[in-house]
């Protein structure tokens, strides 16, 4: 369409400017009703939609800074990937996706509790002893720690581990405590500070490592990329201080903020950042207040397919 009107515009002999001001105005013209947004909109800015009531009362409580954008703007639905910090809607749907009711715990669980919505895929690498695993995480939504505890013991079998390559490259969301409760598989020392979430109304969660160690390993490697999600994020920082993970890579991430979702009366659920985290601090190059998790293995896809033995 730009074409044709500059050559229109060139027969008649106009001037240069001319055609400059036309196409200019044709790309605004193509471009006006195209929405910013990449998400659904849930509540509309400036209106008195009756569930607006109910999130202005809960950011009251847990974030009181957000409460102008709450109260008078725009609330969009959280998309399929559960990505936005928030605030945003989670469907009912969504929600259950994500925070299904949690299977027991336990490391006495058979194969058949390996959700393939949360374990992308896992093995045994073709390294001398065979005791080198992978495991790929798809998400943290429950039972993640049941479905990972059920590969560790189908992987371990009467040999053991010695090598995991943990794998959270495209990982996508889910909860901390799912987080919390694999990373504590990999603390041999019982009451270490291995996460603290400190809520801005002055309460705070504590996970402690208990010292339970089912399976234990001598080395982890955490593979990470540009597409790992804010709670894969929180397990690759956490197991970065307790002796024995190595993170490959090659960039840094932010640490994600604290995030809670809160019922609503439609059925559908309220995500919002209600905090920070930090973490326990027992070497040198860890930084309690820093707010990124950087690699220490530079490493890029080719990289990482020859550390897994791919070619």
């Amino acid at each position: 369409i730009i074409g044709i009107i500059s050559l229109i515009i060139m027969r008649n002999n106009l001037y240069p400017f001319v055609i400059s001001l036309v196409l200019i105005g044709v790309i605004q013209l193509i471009g006006i009703n195209k929405n910013n947004y990449t998400n659904d909109i849930f509540i509309e800015k400036n209106t008195n939609n009756p569930i607006r009531k109910e999130l202005i009362a809960y950011t009251a409580n847990f974030n009181p800074a957000l409460m102008d954008s709450i109260a008078y703007g725009r609330i969009d639905e959280a998309s399929d990937t559960l990505d936005q910090v928030g605030p945003v809607i989670v469907t009912e749907e969504l929600y259950k996706r994500f925070f299904r009711p949690q299977v027991e715990d336990g490391s006495g669980i058979g194969s058949e509790m390996i959700d393939s919505a949360v374990i992308g895929a896992f093995g045994k690498l073709a390294v001398s002893g065979g005791k080198t695993v992978y495991i790929q995480l798809k998400n943290f939504g429950n039972p993640a720690y049941t479905s990972f505890m059920s590969v560790m013991e189908k992987l371990a079998g009467n040999l053991g581990i010695d090598t995991l390559y943990l794998d959270l490259r495209n990982c996508g969301n889910g909860v901390d405590i799912e987080v919390a409760k694999i990373a504590n598989q990999f603390f041999f020392q019982k009451g270490v500070l291995m996460m603290e979430a400190n809520f801005f109304n002055g309460s705070k969660d504590i996970y402690n490592s208990t010292g339970k160690v089912f399976f234990p390993v001598k080395h982890i490697y955490v593979l990470i990329n540009e597409k790992v999600s804010g709670v894969a994020i929180l397990l690759a920082r956490i197991l970065k201080n307790n002796g024995i993970t190595t993170i490959v890579g090659d960039v840094k991430h932010t640490i994600p903020p604290v995030v809670r979702h809160f019922p609503l009366s439609d059925g559908n659920y309220f995500r919002m950042p209600v905090g920070k985290y930090s973490f326990s601090v027992e070497k040198e190059f860890l930084d309690e207040q820093s707010s990124e998790l950087n690699p220490d293995l530079i490493m890029g896809i080719e990289g990482i397919n020859r550390l897994l033995g791919k070619r």
